[in-house]
């Protein structure tokens, strides 16, 4: 698996912040613990791929066209899923039988999930802390809240910028040359996003700055959450204490409606609503 790539990151692309948006609800516990992590253990949590909420995000559908006409390509295909297989008692079959291999490189797609998961995780992020929409979506309706981090020289640095594209991909994974072309290839429906993928490999890769835990926890490099920011109906005074108790000194900022436009406002400081 290649995980230093061809794909823009965030440092190249001269990105300074990124952001996390996160649900916070001062009574669930996972909530509370999720934010606390970062503040007292210097730890994130992970996301899983399994459950992202776009159908088609790590979930490839593996174009068959070939396998029949191609014998070169249909070699490679039958390879790739050996490598995949352990068991010998199907690699005969693979390479023999077309329509064998065809039914194989299906059930690869329904399982790639869970093989990315095995090999990888991911902590999703944005350029834009001021979008309604992911206020929405990912921030439990603006009752949530936003950290932002730092890039610099943090881990943050080496998130790589999601591709969006209007044609669905064919993708034959024998010829890929990363996976990471599977994880960073969305719908333009997405767009808005402006997402970047921190992709954290789940065992030593030479040159690779940070490794995640069994557990789906990945330790940061001290300082670098630069501030927490807070939905416009969430609980700030929750928040605040949490930071006061576990981080001082943090900024905890907040945002708010514009009324009279369709935007956000960013705050610095003490929510007086």
């Amino acid at each position: 698996m290649t995980f230093i790539s061809k794909h823009l990151t965030a440092q190249l692309d001269g990105i300074a912040r990124l952001y996390h948006y996160q649900p916070f609800r001062q009574d669930d516990p996972v909530h509370v613990e999720r934010l606390v992590s970062v503040l007292n253990e210097n730890k994130l949590r992970c996301s899983d791929p399994r459950n992202f909420n776009d159908r088609w995000d790590c979930r490839p559908w593996f174009d068959t066209s070939y396998i029949e006409t191609d014998a070169v390509a249909r070699a490679g295909l039958a390879e790739y899923i050996i490598g995949l297989e352990p068991d010998g008692s199907t690699h005969e079959r693979l390479r023999n039988d077309p329509f064998f291999l065809e039914e194989s490189l299906l059930r690869l797609a329904d399982v790639y999930p869970e093989l990315i998961y095995r090999q990888c995780a991911m902590y999703c992020l944005t350029a834009n802390a001021r979008s309604i929409l992911m206020w929405t979506h990912y921030a439990d309706n603006h009752r949530g809240i936003c950290l932002e981090y730092g890039c610099g020289k943090s881990e943050f640095g080496v998130a790589v910028k999601v591709v969006y594209t209007d044609e669905y991909p064919l993708w034959r994974p024998h010829q890929l040359d990363e996976i990471l072309d599977i994880l960073l290839t969305k719908s333009n429906v997405w767009a808005y996003e402006e997402e970047y993928r921190l992709v954290i490999p789940r065992a030593t890769v030479e040159h690779y700055p940070c490794l995640v835990d069994a557990d789906d926890f990945m330790m940061l490099i001290p300082n670098t959450l630069k501030s927490i920011i807070v939905g416009m109906d969430g609980n700030y005074d929750a928040v605040a204490d949490l930071a006061r108790r576990y981080a001082p000194g943090l900024p905890v900022n907040f945002v708010t409606q514009n009324r009279s436009k369709f935007e956000l406002a960013l705050f610095q400081g003490k929510h007086q609503g």
